[in-house]
């Protein structure tokens, strides 16, 4: 995981991914997150498929404007798809999150196929403050 230290919303980010991969237990194969002046993301490569493109990849995408989302890799050059979006909140708590993704393996439809837009990237508002409150 890319970490950039002395900045508590950074922390929390890590400790607020290694919660979500803690939750989804041994489905996780790797867990990456970044965050920088862009765009913070998390990336979680996973074991699980879902029934209607087994022969996918399926990651977990975390993003800070649309929060969680499922999406399958096409491709080796790293080209995905969305299949669905958790919304409602960019930092939901991380049942929530394996919640979401119980639901998908098993066939369910979870979410919305839209990107929530729950906020835009680098908004003025209390999030930084809720990541470094997870430290």
């Amino acid at each position: 995981m890319n970490k950039n230290p002395g900045n508590r919303a950074v922390d929390g980010l890590g400790h607020y991914v290694e919660t979500v991969v803690e939750h989804l237990g041994d489905r996780v194969v790797t867990a990456d997150y970044e965050a920088d002046e862009d765009v913070a993301i998390a990336v979680l490569t996973l074991t699980s498929r879902v029934p209607t493109v087994v022969e996918l990849p399926l990651l977990l995408i975390w993003d800070e404007a649309n929060g969680w989302g499922l999406r399958v890799q096409l491709d080796t050059e790293g080209d995905t798809t969305a299949l669905s979006y958790l919304g409602h909140d960019v930092l939901p708590p991380a049942g929530e999150v394996r919640y979401f993704l119980d639901k998908a393996v098993g066939g369910g439809n979870p979410g919305s196929l839209a990107p929530p837009g729950l906020r835009l990237p680098n908004e003025e508002d209390d999030f930084e403050r809720r990541l470094a409150r997870l430290v």
